[in-house]
């Protein structure tokens, strides 16, 4: 009875998604972790593997920073085996300190396992709860808006990089994995209060959702999601309008200096080097100096 329903479930959730990504490929990978999160989406995989013949590749990134991750490869492997699918275990050179580093290594090894391989696709099991614990610690760091942007249900490069759970929680999820009594394996580091993103889950989650709205983490993704289409739309007319400025120089020197400035910047965003502030006035102050824009290629 818990397959049926878990078929029926499946069906009605994923066949969107699937049709969504248009996975005409056999190659395809998974990134997994062996969590609650990446175990369902290895089963939904497999379960796909058997219904529409496509060949799906784990591959297991251990950070190898405490004794807990080598039981971790443990119970995947035998995952991998019990499912027979192919299983393959990455672990880094160097000590990982931060979760920057951590991250950064995770998907410079995605990317390049995809060009030499020439997959597809690459899932990943990133849910609605992970979207928001970055968008929070991004905002407590200071850092950009944008940082959270990365977590998108598909993201094109030369392959397709799928996160069919991101509008799921994590709590829908382990409902379903403990009616279904899925094979899991807890990660004891997700209990300490040690670091910012288990402070995040642990107590300001449950306050918000207490406070103001159980279904806080949907409201804060549409948020997210509606600014950082707003921003991308923004920063097309500014760079559209910087070439009109270019062409109507008088209308350019009557706008402000900080307006200047912005669009100035929005325009070397394109360029692979990065500038500094005196060097975006040295341009604000030389740009219509020339005829022509031969000046500010020479910069890029």
């Amino acid at each position: 009875m818990n397959t049926q329903i878990f078929f029926k479930w499946l069906s009605i959730f994923f066949d969107p998604l699937l049709k969504k990504s248009h996975l005409n490929s056999n190659k395809n990978f998974l990134g997994f972790s062996g969590g609650q999160d990446s175990t369902f989406l290895f089963i939904y995989l497999f379960i796909i593997n058997l219904i529409k013949n496509k060949s799906y590749i784990i591959l297991h990134l251990n950070h190898l920073i405490q004794k807990d991750n080598f039981y971790y490869t443990l119970n995947n492997s035998k995952l991998s085996f019990l499912f027979e699918s192919h299983y393959h275990l990455s672990a880094p050179m160097a000590r990982l300190t931060n979760e920057f580093k951590s991250c950064l290594w995770r998907y410079s090894l995605f990317f390049r396992i995809a060009y030499f391989y020439i997959y597809k696709s690459i899932w990943l099991a990133h849910s609605n709860t992970d979207y928001c614990e970055k968008f929070f610690l991004n905002l407590f760091r200071g850092s950009a808006n944008f940082g959270s942007s990365f977590l998108k249900f598909k993201k094109k490069f030369d392959f397709l990089l799928l996160r069919p759970l991101l509008n799921i929680s994590r709590e829908t999820l382990k409902k379903w994995i403990i009616f279904l009594e899925f094979p899991i394996s807890i990660d004891c580091t997700n209990r300490v209060i040690f670091f910012s993103r288990n402070r995040i889950r642990f107590f300001l989650f449950p306050f918000l959702k207490y406070f103001f709205d159980q279904k806080i983490e949907f409201k804060i993704t549409k948020v997210n999601f509606l600014t950082i289409e707003y921003l991308s739309y923004f920063e097309y007319v500014s760079k559209q309008l910087f070439f009109f400025l270019y062409s109507k120089q008088n209308l350019y020197f009557l706008m402000p200096n900080i307006i200047k400035k912005f669009f100035i910047k929005q325009f070397l965003k394109y360029s692979k080097k990065s500038f500094s502030n005196n060097e975006i006035s040295f341009i604000n102050n030389n740009l219509f100096k020339n005829s022509n824009v031969n000046f500010i290629k020479k910069l890029l």
